[in-house]
């Protein structure tokens, strides 16, 4: 029964232009990328995708693995990294997402009963607070009071 080559067999026969040697690594490592994508996003769609980034990585970065014979912990790392990635995106996505609703739903104000009763109570009371010579200006927008000193 052959044995089959060692992680660092294989990174360096890929290198050396081998495409049957990645063909192994994804064959060796694919499942278990899989399986700690799924594990942090809890989805597979989402950690197929991861797979698919991790080894699109490997194709181009392998040759600056310092020591081949770290493949695994190495293509776990970048897993992790680009799982990590993916969901910050997901947050700023669903953040962006929030913030344009906030913006096309229109400000609600609750004023109880006839909101010109409400208003005119509401002025009353800031009149009440300020003193005589202060000016109180109404205006549909804003409120801006005048204190004379």
């Amino acid at each position: 029964m052959p044995t089959s080559p060692a992680d660092a067999e294989l990174v360096t026969a890929f290198l050396a232009g081998d495409e049957s040697a990645f063909e192994e690594i994804f064959r060796r490592y694919a499942p278990l990328t899989f399986g700690v994508a799924f594990r942090m996003l809890g989805d597979r769609t989402s950690a197929d995708e991861v797979v698919g980034n991790v080894f699109a990585h490997a194709t181009s970065r392998l040759g600056g693995l310092r020591d081949p014979a770290k493949l695994r912990p190495w293509l776990l790392a970048v897993t992790a990294s680009e799982a990590r990635h993916l969901l910050r995106s997901a947050i700023r996505e669903r953040r962006r997402r929030e913030r344009a609703v906030a913006l096309r739903e229109p400000a609600v104000v609750d004023t109880p009963g006839d909101e010109a009763a409400y208003a005119a109570e509401v002025l009353a009371l800031i009149r009440s607070s300020l003193a005589p010579d202060d000016q109180v200006e109404v205006s549909f927008s804003e409120l801006v009071v005048r204190r004379r000193r």
